[in-house]
């Protein structure tokens, strides 16, 4: 599984978490989702720029947040739409994605550092 899908995969993972349903990572037909494609590409583009620029780690997470704050919106909303987010709305678990995203991020740019 390519590393920006680790972070969407836990996103849904956190939702899961907020909504006791089963795992949307777990969803094939989740993995292919326009949202979620859009999620993966928002969270590369910005750990690539952060690690271009040699960014401090402590700046990653807030900066994939702030980024990718629509796109992590759209998954978490196809994620309740297909049913997979029960008890979520977006305003309601948007807190859970946005700090999984956040941790999942500094983890990959720190393995991406490490190279």
């Amino acid at each position: 599984m390519p590393a920006t899908q680790i972070i969407t995969a836990s996103l849904f993972a956190a939702v899961t978490l907020a909504s006791t349903m089963p795992a949307l990572a777990q969803n094939d037909a989740a993995r292919g989702t326009p949202a979620r494609q859009s999620m993966e590409q928002c969270v590369q583009t910005v750990l690539t720029r952060l690690g271009r620029a040699n960014a401090p780690e402590a700046e990653v997470g807030q900066a994939v947040v702030q980024t990718c704050d629509s796109q992590l919106r759209a998954t978490l909303a196809a994620a309740i739409q297909a049913g997979q987010a029960g008890g979520c709305t977006v305003e309601t678990c948007m807190d859970i994605a946005r700090s999984t995203a956040a941790q999942d991020a500094i983890t990959l740019y720190r393995s991406r550092q490490a190279r």
